[in-house]
């Protein structure tokens, strides 16, 4: 019986270990593949791993002017029953848990779609990440300065309001 009990004690901690390596994949795209389209001028898109974010949609770049080097990168849409605000507010309470300084900075629309996003200091940018659903998903739109930037400039924030996402 004794030899029973240690095989069983094995098998339960193989299955916890197992779960926790599950937990830490990032979740998969459930969702029909979207695109995102940029329709204004001075970005270059930019190579979707390269960036460090999962299921990127679309990933670019600011290449000149006011806000060079400012990124954004879209993951892609999973479904959702919350609001935009309460994935925003979660997100917020989960950074703050960590000892990150986050500020939520309001709402807008994005390709017509209610959005809130927060903002946050990174080391050597600020980032916005903006929570927006649309037709049931919620897409995660994640801004970020150009390096050395204590702010976000005017002329990457207007990306926001030149994004197309289609299913």
């Amino acid at each position: 019986m004794k030899g029973f009990r240690s095989v069983g004690a094995v098998l339960a901690a193989a299955l916890a270990l197992s779960a926790c390596l599950a937990a830490d994949d990032p979740p998969a795209a459930v969702s029909p593949v979207t695109s995102v389209e940029i329709v204004v001028d001075g970005w270059q898109d930019l190579e979707g791993s390269a960036t460090g974010y999962w299921n990127a949609i679309l990933a670019a770049e600011l290449t000149a002017g006011e806000g060079a080097g400012s990124r954004i990168v879209i993951q892609e849409g999973i479904p959702s029953t919350m609001t935009a605000r309460e994935h925003r507010d979660r997100r917020v309470l989960e950074l703050e848990g960590r000892g990150i300084e986050a500020v939520a900075i309001g709402e807008r629309m994005i390709d017509a779609a209610p959005a809130a996003g927060l903002r946050y200091r990174q080391v050597n940018r600020t980032s916005e990440t903006w929570y927006t659903v649309k037709g049931g998903l919620r897409y995660v739109i994640h801004l970020e300065s150009e390096e050395g930037a204590r702010e976000m400039s005017p002329r990457a924030r207007d990306v926001l309001a030149h994004l197309q996402i289609r299913r």
